[in-house]
């Protein structure tokens, strides 16, 4: 994933819920992902039609680690996820299609904690809507890439 942007726009119209643990042995799991209860009571991603939000966790203090994968220095450990009605922009990485939908697609959950254009399962209800496109620049600053501008609505109950 070289486009692996994720970033809340709405702070103060989201939910921010760290009281849920990751799954003992997740990986690759990345922020702007979409989490779910794969299994037990432990947040993974989401598989299903019914994702509760999307991962939102920064690298804490107390960590050392050389990845972004969230399950390398989290496993069995609580996770931040935002989840409510928000604006964000999510770079192609966070789309199954690895690039970013057109102004107007409705967002469904897809497979491996992905968004989708494509509703994969019958009756799944649309977690979000494309309203934006916006140019973000590269972290080792060589370029640019675009995201979308994405008005989310999660938890599906």
């Amino acid at each position: 994933m070289t486009n692996r942007y994720f970033n809340v726009l709405t702070p103060d119209q989201a939910i921010f819920d760290g009281v849920n643990k990751l799954n003992s042995g997740s990986d690759a799991v990345y922020r702007g992902m979409l989490a779910g209860w794969p299994s037990g009571g432990s947040l993974g991603t989401s598989t299903g039609s019914a994702p509760y939000g999307q991962f939102y966790d920064y690298l804490r203090n107390e960590e050392y680690v050389a990845t972004e994968d969230l399950g390398d220095y989290l496993d069995g450990k609580e996770v931040g996820v935002v989840t409510g009605k928000y604006l964000s922009l999510c770079g192609p990485d966070c789309f199954a299609a690895g690039s970013i939908p057109s102004v107007g697609a409705k967002l469904y959950a897809g497979t491996a904690g992905l968004l989708d254009v494509n509703q994969n399962w019958d009756g799944a209800a649309s977690i979000g809507k494309v309203v934006g496109h916006y140019t973000v620049a590269d972290a080792a600053g060589a370029g640019s890439f675009s995201a979308a501008q994405c008005l989310m609505d999660l938890p599906v109950l």
